[in-house]
């Protein structure tokens, strides 16, 4: 049953509602917040600015491989990508919350959250053990250490498990656009090619902790706006995209916020177009986000 524009609008507002309050996190991994951090939970001076951006980087590479790794697994077990998302939003929103400093534990709480993203939505009947995932860390975590871990995120995650994603926004962007701004086929291949924007822009630090609304406007304006197809070439439906976005939930498309996030989207968009000219594919479906890495990873 197709949705109404009323049903639309609300939609928005409410995934907008909850992108900006209960599943904001901070950005636990900026240098400021491990000099705030390690002062708040020790007494020791020793630890200073340098010590704080080097933790910084250790913190950012780990993340960076863990993002790499849950892609090889999605990608492998043929699971949904935004599963990706909420795993990183599981992850982000509870080590903001949690002071850990070790690469094991750290480690941990990343491959228990694609553990519970699986296990909260079950793609094409699809489901997670904890065993599986045992055999994945090749015993380098046990049952019980998955357990407690999955316990203590949704008790620290007060048990909110369904953060908006930027594909949950995509969705209702692309109802947006007018029926004569595009024929069918070229709707869906906009469509297409904005999911793996946003797809890559999850291995992008630069978005981090960006509004997911936010992100996924600035890719459907990039898309938009692109002298190569998919595009929507006529300024009129361009204007009306951001007319009604502004009118649905108040966001303005030539804000602050969504400006940077457009033009890093450009450079995302450009390096993506170039890749995918190389390989003569055009859908994001068959290139990976990352690089190829070992199901099984210990960080260092």
């Amino acid at each position: 049953m197709s949705m109404s524009t009323v049903e639309m609008m609300d939609r928005f507002r409410i995934l907008h509602e909850q992108a900006v309050s209960t599943y904001r996190f901070s950005n636990y991994l900026s240098p400021s917040y491990q000099l705030d951090s390690f002062n708040n939970n020790h007494k020791s001076t020793a630890f200073n600015d340098k010590h704080a951006r080097n933790l910084s980087q250790l913190k950012t590479d780990w993340r960076d491989k863990l993002c790499a790794w849950m892609y090889q697994i999605v990608d492998d077990h043929e699971l949904d990508r935004e599963l990706i998302e909420v795993s990183l939003n599981y992850m982000d929103r509870y080590l903001s919350k949690q002071h850990i400093n070790d690469s094991y534990e750290f480690q941990l709480v990343g491959m228990t959250s694609l553990y519970l993203a699986i296990k909260v939505f079950r793609h094409m009947g699809k489901g997670a053990s904890i065993s599986g995932f045992v055999m994945l860390s090749q015993g380098l975590y046990s049952s019980q250490d998955f357990e407690t871990m999955e316990y203590s995120i949704l008790e620290v995650l007060d048990w909110r498990m369904h953060p908006p994603t930027t594909l949950a926004f995509l969705d209702l962007l692309i109802m947006i656009l007018p029926r004569g701004a595009c024929s069918s086929l070229t709707r869906i291949a906009l469509y297409e090619r904005i999911k793996f924007l946003l797809e890559l822009c999850v291995t992008v630090p630069f978005f981090f902790t960006k509004n997911p609304a936010h992100v996924a406007i600035a890719a459907f304006i990039d898309v938009m706006q692109h002298k190569d197809k998919p595009n929507i070439p006529e300024v009129k439906y361009q204007e009306h995209f951001c007319k009604f976005v502004y009118s649905v939930c108040g966001i303005d498309c030539k804000s602050d916020e969504v400006v940077e996030c457009s033009k890093a989207m450009t450079i995302v968009h450009r390096n993506a177009w170039h890749d995918l000219k190389e390989s003569n594919l055009f859908c994001g479906g068959e290139i990976s986000p990352t690089t190829s890495i070992t199901s099984n990873m210990v960080l260092k």
